[in-house]
């Protein structure tokens, strides 16, 4: 007994030619009687058409089930893509020698704990009872890393990487989503790691709420991958532009909130530095972290709304680039 059916059968023109073809194959007496058309070639017509319908539909139940199929494969081969790709560059960058690819979270790791520490010592940032010092500047600079360093890789990759390009399941947003991927995790795993170092050491305090860090993380992530994808699109053999990617990440570091909290600016530059995503970004990593802090001052909305133009954006760029890459 056949089940139920799982997907609405296909309603396309070429399918109904093709059952009208199919149909008209069909050979059938044409015996009449001085009255018309027997009876029994008219019931025949019809039950040929009806089981010429029923395996269109049954058919078209098989189209479904083949294009969800397909739809996954080409997802799980989407995924072993970037996947490969991302190994290929901790290969290149730091190979297997001393600790290997570990060094993708060593070196963010490095820098990190640096600036943390001298900001402890020296006793700098922001005082505020419940807020350590070393847990406020770890929150601050190791979610602006993750900004920095992808923004930063992402000038002239496509010149670089042209030549992966020579296999066609190798697209340029592949490229720029392993490279990108590879920086993110290793910096998010240095976060937690000194996170969970400091909490140890009494210099820091689990995260007074979690999910609010997570979705700050997050939101970093994509609006850095969707910024990477348009500088990686628009410095591919332009020199002009990328005079202006490191600059920029420089510019940002006193302007995107990961030193300072809105509360400490004056009312009319908080007005301005709500436009920026970046500083709802801190400031909800903030909120996420600490117990003490406000979430009067960020707009996630506005900031996942931003993230979303760049991305496509992004991606359109990207689009327009591919029909210019030169295989080397």
């Amino acid at each position: 007994m056949r089940g139920p059916r799982m997907f609405a059968p296909l309603k396309s023109v070429d399918a109904e030619v093709a059952v009208c073809k199919a149909v008209a194959c069909l050979r059938i007496p044409e015996s009449r009687t001085s009255g018309g058309q027997s009876l029994l070639v008219r019931i025949s017509q019809k039950c040929i058409l009806f089981e010429a319908k029923s395996a269109f539909y049954d058919m078209s139940g098989f189209v479904d089930d083949f294009g969800q199929a397909s739809f996954r494969r080409g997802l799980r081969t989407q995924f072993g893509v970037i996947g490969a790709l991302m190994l290929r560059e901790l290969q290149s960058r730091f190979g297997r020698q001393n600790i290997g690819y570990l060094w993708i979270i060593g070196e963010p790791m490095m820098l990190a704990t640096v600036i943390s520490v001298l900001h402890s010592v020296a006793k700098t940032g922001i005082h505020v009872k419940g807020v350590q010092v070393f847990a406020f500047t770890l929150v601050g600079y190791n979610i602006f890393i993750i900004f920095r360093n992808v923004f930063n890789r992402s000038e002239h990759m496509l010149d670089y990487y042209s030549f992966l390009l020579y296999h066609n399941m190798i697209k340029p947003f592949d490229i720029v989503v392993g490279n990108s991927l590879a920086e993110m995790l290793g910096t998010i795993a240095s976060f937690f790691i000194l996170l969970g170092a400091g909490i140890c050491f009494g210099v820091a305090d689990f995260p007074a709420r979690p999910l609010y860090l997570f979705l700050a993380i997050f939101m970093m992530c994509w609006l850095t991958l969707s910024l990477s994808m348009i500088i990686a699109a628009y410095t591919y053999q332009s020199h002009f532009i990328s005079r202006f990617v490191h600059p920029f990440t420089y510019f940002m570091i006193p302007l995107s909130g990961a030193f300072f909290t809105m509360s400490l600016l004056p009312a009319w530059a908080r007005e301005y530095m709500a436009w920026n995503p970046l500083m709802t970004v801190f400031e909800v990593a903030r909120y996420g972290q600490f117990e003490v802090m406000t979430d009067q001052y960020f707009q996630i909305a506005y900031t996942l709304a931003f993230a979303a133009v760049a991305n496509y954006w992004g991606l359109l760029a990207l689009r327009q680039v591919r029909r210019r890459l030169q295989v080397s």
